[in-house]
């Protein structure tokens, strides 16, 4: 057991051998705790938790036991991103190394290599379909290529290979489509009287998301007032069911207009599928009906950009959404508000030019 000192704050630390540079430095790691006892603890969890790299364990196979180890504590969602990125990293070179040679080096050039990837930019829902439209494919976004960075540092630092320094893709701010009033109503009335008509309005005006829209019952609603309270997501075998909300501020009421609760009791039921099949047939409802492409999700953010054009404080805009925080709403979305910031600036500068005019 390594030697226990006691220091000027009345705590405990120990340093404990976690490994050696290829230098042949030793490198240690230092606890501390309120007391002996505590701290004895947190260094055997730490071993437990930081296992010494074997000299076979391969950086792919060191990615499979991490994502099996998270199973249990992270949820299907994350499990299947995590494998998503590992399908990425398993084509380079990076896989195959032994986990204890791996450099800096290394990872630079997994994420240089990564970046230069391509995706395949088609909807799901049109791949292999002439429509006539240029879904060109584009290069693996800077946000997929720092998530695949994460998750190398994540199963690096669990044997204690600290890796710093790595240049990563600067960040993009995505661009996402709002769509306006105008083109909500050619939606609408595309839509009127198909099983997509009340998937559509829930997203656009009760700023649902898919997986929430497919969870409800039809004894979710009462009188105007609809209960959402869990969502489907696919399980970690890609499986599709209906669970809680991740977060506290999902779980809301929802008030509609009484068209659209009274459309729902008169078809009884609100929607019958899951959420890919939904997104699926919301790209060929598009396509055929020759309206602009948009994912379903966008609707989200339309109800975000005319409740704020309305005057909508940001907290109710919060609950209505299911955003535990504002920092999602007010970044995520903060491109949606941009029209309503020009004319704010507009008139600001009117304001002053009038001032400046009586000078």
């Amino acid at each position: 057991m390594p030697k226990i000192e006691k220091l000027p704050s009345g705590s405990f630390r120990m340093r404990i051998t976690i490994g050696t540079t290829k230098e042949g430095k030793v490198v240690r790691k230092s606890i501390t705790a309120t007391t002996r006892k505590e701290l004895k603890a947190k260094a055997s969890l730490y071993k437990v938790q930081h296992p010494s790299a074997p000299a076979d364990l391969t950086f792919a196979r060191a990615v499979d036991l991490y994502i099996e180890s998270s199973e249990a504590t992270l949820s299907p969602s994350t499990i299947r991103g995590y494998r998503s990125v590992a399908r990425k990293l398993c084509g380079l070179p990076l896989a195959s190394m032994p986990l204890n040679s791996i450099t800096k080096t290394d990872v630079q050039q997994a994420i240089d290599q990564l970046s230069t990837q391509t995706a395949d930019k088609t909807p799901p829902a049109l791949k292999g379909v002439d429509t006539g439209k240029d879904y060109s494919n584009g290069r693996i976004s800077p946000k997929s290529v720092r998530n695949a960075y994460g998750l190398i540092t994540a199963v690096l630092t669990r044997y204690d290979i600290v890796i710093k320094g790595v240049r990563l893709p600067q960040k993009v701010r995505s661009v996402i489509t709002v769509p306006g009033d105008d083109d909500m109503k050619q939606i609408l009335a595309a839509a009127k009287g198909t099983a997509l008509e009340v998937p559509i309005m829930l997203a656009a005006i009760g700023g649902m998301r898919r997986g929430e829209i497919c969870a409800l019952k039809i004894e979710d609603l009462e009188g105007n007032v609809i209960h959402v309270s869990k969502s489907m997501v696919k399980d970690k075998d890609g499986s599709w069911v209906v669970k809680p909300p991740k977060t506290f501020g999902s779980d809301r009421y929802v008030e509609l207009p009484s068209y659209v609760a009274d459309l729902i009791r008169s078809q009884g039921y609100i929607v019958k599928c899951t959420p890919s099949t939904l997104s699926d047939n919301h790209a060929r409802f598009l396509d055929r009906h020759g309206l602009p492409h948009i994912r379903f999700h966008d609707y989200r953010h339309h109800m975000v950009s005319a409740l704020h054009a309305a005057g909508v404080p940001d907290h109710y805009i919060m609950q209505r959404g299911g955003w535990s925080s504002d920092y999602t709403m007010k970044n995520v979305y903060r491109h949606t508000l941009a029209d309503h910031e020009s004319e704010a600036v507009q008139a600001a500068i009117t304001h002053f030019e009038g001032l400046l005019g009586d000078a």
